[in-house]
């Protein structure tokens, strides 16, 4: 370093002086009451003053893309999506036929053992 001054590695970097007494800023002015809940209709937040659900769009949770409240499909992964819950995200309906398959093949594999093991 020809004239200049030789200045260390991390001098430009600022950092915390301990890790453990280090807290995050607290938020100011932020809204802490609690907002009514419909339970009727699954657990959707309601509005203070109507009956539609506070969140305008709902997230799909296979690939978090942004849906009309009401859609039942994801136009994306083309996968179904239930309700909004309390934070947005549509939850994920139930797989009847997968659960179908399972206890089917559950049947048929005891069914195997009995016949090949225990039949005399």
């Amino acid at each position: 370093m020809a004239g200049g001054a030789v200045r260390a590695p991390d001098a430009g970097i600022r950092r915390r002086t301990s890790g453990l007494n280090w807290r995050p800023r607290r938020r100011r002015n932020h809204d802490t009451r609690c907002r009514p809940v419909d339970l009727s209709g699954g657990g959707d937040i309601m509005d203070e003053t109507s009956s539609a659900p506070a969140h305008p769009s709902k997230k799909c949770p296979y690939c978090n893309i942004y849906l009309e409240i009401n859609a039942k499909r994801c136009y994306s992964c083309k996968k179904r999506v239930g309700r909004a819950n309390r934070v947005g995200i549509a939850r994920k309906p139930l797989d009847w036929l997968a659960y179908l398959i399972c206890i089917l093949s559950w049947a048929a594999f005891g069914f195997y053992v009995w016949w090949a093991f225990l039949r005399k």
